[in-house]
């Protein structure tokens, strides 16, 4: 029996849920971004909008970076918010929300171009890294 057969069948008799499998799962609160007048962020369950997990003001954000990452069945856009004071917020495609704060973002940070030029850019086979979208 291969490896990767053997990784198969523990995975399938584990009592452990996937990951995968916990976010199918509609009654599962799914992470949604949220971006309004003062800023952005994340907000665990849509149904308790006090349960922020991570947010940014809009004065904080110093730069915005758009990235892919490769993962193994597809890749993963997203955009990176880094504040004056180090911290970090990134926000990705998958997750409810994205479309709203991809049209919001260049009323909110003057200078920041359209997303989906720019996402357009970064989602090309031969991008790799990062692509600064705003800078402060």
């Amino acid at each position: 029996m291969g490896f990767l057969v053997w990784l198969r069948s523990k995975a399938r008799d584990s009592r452990v849920q996937p990951i995968e499998e916990a976010f199918k799962d509609p009654s599962t609160p799914q992470p949604t971004i949220f971006a309004d007048g003062e800023g952005c962020g994340v907000v665990f369950d849509p149904a308790d909008p006090d349960l922020v997990t991570q947010s940014l003001l809009w004065t904080e954000v110093e730069r915005v970076t758009a990235f892919r990452h490769a993962l193994l069945t597809g890749d993963l856009l997203g955009l990176r918010f880094q504040a004056k004071d180090g911290r970090l917020l990134d926000l990705h495609a998958e997750m409810s929300g994205w479309d709203e704060l991809c049209a919001t973002l260049p009323e909110r940070l003057p200078g920041c171009p359209p997303m989906s030029a720019l996402l357009g850019l970064v989602n090309q086979p031969s991008f790799s890294g990062e692509l600064v979208v705003y800078r402060r």
